[in-house]
């Protein structure tokens, strides 16, 4: 990949970007594209334990929103979040997806929603499939049945662009702060 040439950069884009915030990267884009609102600007990225950990910003809507992005791995430390969320000018959606090593743990979706004085909390959970055993049938079902593709090639090189474009930014910031990756 041009551009990542420094081994911590490219350790990030692997491994923070690549192996954990690139289904989120995808998930966003597929919300955002229900929302139709426009891919966004990166603002801002950096990558940190030797590329174990990394974080994106984007602005979105001529800077009128804000979508922020992060990976941190701790080896010792056996607990795994992975969520997104949405927030309006009275709620919040937030999915919160499970350790993909748990079994039957549901991927949940809490609607949070106020009056500026009262916070209410709702769990929407349809069920206790496996999101990653569904994935799996999906692109099963894609190849032998010939059902359509959920995430085509486009969908992966247009998250693929932006993953690099944050590995990029950090290493432009690296550069323009006087660090010579």
């Amino acid at each position: 990949m041009p551009g990542l040439d420094d081994p911590d950069a490219f350790r990030g884009f692997v491994g923070a970007y690549c192996s954990s915030i690139v289904h989120d990267v995808n998930a966003v884009h597929g919300l955002l594209d229900a929302l139709g609102v426009a891919d966004g600007e990166v603002v801002g990225a950096s990558l940190f334990a030797r590329g174990e950990g990394g974080q994106g910003t984007v602005r979105l809507l001529d800077g009128q929103a804000l979508w922020t992005m992060a990976h941190v791995a701790i080896p010792r430390l056996p607990d795994y979040r992975e969520r997104i969320t949405l927030y309006f000018d009275d709620a919040a959606l937030e999915l919160e997806f499970p350790s993909p090593y748990l079994n039957h743990q549901p991927t949940r979706l809490t609607l949070r929603t106020g009056d500026g004085h009262t916070l209410s909390s709702r769990d929407i959970s349809s069920g206790y499939e496996e999101a990653f055993v569904e994935e799996l049938k999906g692109f099963w079902s894609a190849i032998v049945e010939g059902a359509p593709v959920r995430n085509t090639a486009e969908h992966a090189r247009r998250d693929m662009t932006l993953l690099a474009g944050l590995a990029r930014h950090h290493l432009a910031q690296l550069k323009q702060s006087g660090v010579h990756p």
